[in-house]
């Protein structure tokens, strides 16, 4: 079976989440892990704070993120 980043939860911003996401679930399923035990895993989880973290939405958005070299610095003003 093959995953990609489409199978990131919505709640989860960025491709690389996605990218995360599709390498925890091939992961999973080379360890024997049932699928669907997976993906209730990927959708419970609600990501990791300080990552991506959104603290207020209103009345302007504010997002935490730990980013500090430029490559994940470039993925995470990428997600937005």
């Amino acid at each position: 079976m093959l995953f990609g980043r489409e199978d990131a939860p919505a709640t989860l911003h960025g491709a690389f989440n996605g990218y995360n996401v599709g390498a925890a679930l091939a992961v999973a399923s080379a360890l024997g892990i049932f699928d669907d035990v997976a993906q209730r895993a990927v959708a419970d989880f609600k990501g990791v704070y300080g990552r991506m973290e959104f603290i207020q939405r209103n009345p302007f958005t504010v997002v935490v993120d730990y980013a500090v070299t430029p490559d994940s610095l470039r993925a995470a003003y990428g997600a937005f």
